[in-house]
């Protein structure tokens, strides 16, 4: 179905508005000042293309018009104004504000051409101007009767700072333009005060463009002999004045609400309470989101990776919505000091739910190695038996997958090392208060993580049949839990690495253990080995030149034994620097006199002519 409208039908026709006179309603939008910013930003002016930019607004307007039902007729030219009283929706302030953007950019891109402009140009870009100041004093006339306060304000400042520009060029009348501008400022200045989220930076950036033309201003005031002409600015009439109150009244309850509707950011009893929208709801979403991946965690479901990933993203995004809004200077909490303190307790907050998944990784991969071990043990038993399978299907299959190895904690451990610095630097940034705690905490936790990795690189070291590294290894992995379990005694909030400390002592020794256990297994296998070859080596003088693990780590061993029996090393030698030789250059070859060869061969001889030979010329 085609649905036609009733000015598309007959261009005469124009459908009458529904008035709400007995019950006006101002109508709510978002931010005027920071439309007209992307709007910029995105179509040409980023690169002073203002042609673009121009091109761009009249796209728009043409897609208003029809959109609104405000063609200006098919064949006869009928115009159709916007009064204040036909605006119901942001759609109608649009029209008049991209109106006046059209023309300030015609205007502007005769300005910045670049040579010399003649009269008629200079006479056409003043009238674009003319044109731009009386769409936008038609925008602020509209807002101020029809839409919220916010916007009055804004399309006042609007319309203000185009009537300075205007006047500047214009050149006659700069104590009009300076009282425009400073208007604009004051109104500007009520808008940054009204604690508005979202439209403080952009209101900023305008205060930061008028500064130097009102200098300017004041500079050509005084240049014409004006000096003692005191002109301020302020008094903005009642009209305005209403509606800063009222809009001062929103921003004040906006905050307090924000502030009561528990958008209150805590970590180690610092608490923020934040004002901002979007930082707001990125560091909820985050806390939620950490909170459900502990639970899951401590579940042992198999989405906890997942959830810690997520909350590691959202607290990322709330940080940078932290260091946008401060780079902006728009206000993140109710005191501004505090918007540095919140960056960094962000920050620390994103590393404790990075430090939570590594921990998490840890355990589901030292119980995947314990399983590991218990199923290995499961099937040499069931392989002894001749009668009984090796397992079920479904034990096939598992094991088919990856399990985890020492090699894999190894990376675990370093990674949890890197995150622990990282919050190390967060806490050099906290209170003292909270800086000791911190810093004690992560002090513990780095021991903790280098005690486990001294204890799985043993593992590996056995896994590889390095033994005699295995035990120095493990040693080294005993006396670091040792000191790491004294530092956690007179700290608070390490119990969990308490435990683990001592669990790992356990461990330790353990794995010393089985590095010896191994190694003698293994030399018993390669005695019986050497006998049933049947060669002439004594298994008891074999076993009697064997030394422990620990004593051989740093000795030598022959290769070629005494009768000529090749014996491998059970461990790899320490390099060592070795005497060379100088390097030497044979340089008799310089020194050599070869033979002439020249008289092997005749030159080619140049052909003369008759005049040359007669003559004799060269």
């Amino acid at each position: 179905k085609i649905l036609w409208r009733i000015s598309e039908m007959d261009p005469e026709v124009t459908p009458e508005p529904q008035k709400d006179d007995e019950n006006p309603s101002r109508v709510h939008m978002s931010s005027l000042l920071l439309f007209v910013r992307q709007s910029q930003a995105e179509h040409g002016l980023k690169h002073n293309d203002y042609t673009r930019y121009r091109h761009h607004c009249t796209r728009q307007l043409r897609k208003l018009y029809s959109g609104l039902g405000l063609q200006h007729g098919r064949g006869r030219y009928v115009k159709k104004d916007i009064s204040p009283d036909h605006c119901f929706s942001d759609r109608h302030l649009h029209v008049l504000l991209i109106s006046a953007e059209r023309a300030w950019s015609t205007a502007m891109a005769l300005k910045h051409r670049g040579q010399g402009m003649s009269s008629g140009e200079r006479h056409y870009m003043l009238m674009r101007f003319r044109k731009a100041e009386l769409w936008s004093r038609k925008l602020a006339d509209a807002a101020l009767r029809r839409y919220e306060p916010k916007i009055a304000l804004e399309a006042e400042a609007y319309s203000s700072w185009i009537t300075g520009n205007f006047l500047i060029e214009t050149g006659k009348d700069m104590r009009g333009s300076l009282v425009s501008l400073l208007r604009a400022k004051a109104v500007l200045e009520e808008l940054v005060r009204s604690r508005n989220m979202e439209n403080l930076g952009v209101c900023k950036q305008y205060l930061e463009e008028l500064h130097p033309k009102i200098r300017f201003c004041r500079y050509e005031m005084e240049r014409a002999g004006n000096q003692g002409d005191q002109t301020d600015g302020d008094d903005l009439g009642s009209d305005l004045k209403a509606l800063v109150t009222e809009l001062q009244a929103q921003g004040e309850g906006e905050v307090r609400s924000r502030a009561s509707s528990g958008a209150v950011f805590d970590w180690r009893g610092m608490s923020f309470p934040i004002v901002h929208e979007k930082v707001s709801q990125s560091i909820s979403a985050a806390d939620g989101a950490f909170q459900s991946a502990k639970d899951c965690a401590s579940a042992g479901d198999a989405g906890a990776l997942q959830k810690f990933d997520r909350a590691v993203q959202l607290y990322n995004e709330g940080l940078h919505a932290v260091e946008a809004a401060d780079s902006t200077g728009e206000l993140v909490t109710e005191a501004q000091e505090d918007a540095q303190l919140l960056r960094h307790a962000v920050k620390g907050k994103a590393a404790e739910a990075k430090l939570a998944r590594v921990e998490h990784l840890v355990q589901l991969s030292v119980q995947q190695m314990r399983l590991k071990q218990m199923r290995a043990l499961g099937w040499r038993t069931a392989s002894a038996d001749a009668s009984q399978d090796p397992g079920p299907a479904s034990s096939k299959k598992k094991r088919k997958q990856r399990p985890a190895r020492a090699e894999d904690l190894v990376r675990l451990y370093d990674s949890m090392d890197v995150v622990l610095r990282e919050l190390s630097e967060v806490a050099n940034n906290l209170p003292a208060a909270q800086n000791e705690q911190l810093v004690e905490e992560c002090s513990v936790r780095a021991t903790l993580a280098k005690a486990g990795q001294l204890l799985y690189l043993a593992r590996a070291g056995i896994h590889r049949q390095k033994f005699a590294s295995a035990v120095e290894a493990a040693k080294s992995a005993l006396s670091v839990a040792r000191e790491g379990a004294g530092q956690a005694e007179g700290t608070a909030g390490v119990a969990d690495v308490a435990r683990a400390l001592a669990t790992m002592q356990q461990e330790s020794q353990v794995v010393m253990v089985e590095a010896v256990a191994e190694w003698h297994r293994i030399a018993s296998a390669k005695s019986d080995a050497v006998s049933v070859a049947g060669l002439s080596i004594s298994v008891g003088q074999e076993q009697a030149q064997e030394q422990a693990p620990g004593d051989k780590a740093h000795s030598w061993k022959a290769f070629v034994r005494a009768g000529a029996v090749p014996a491998l090393p059970d461990t790899e030698p320490t390099p060592v620097t070795m005497p060379m030789r100088p390097f030497t250059l044979d340089a008799a070859l310089n020194y050599v006199q070869f033979p002439e060869l020249q008289h092997l061969y005749t030159e080619p001889k140049e052909a003369k002519s008759s005049l040359a030979r007669l003559f004799r010329w060269s």
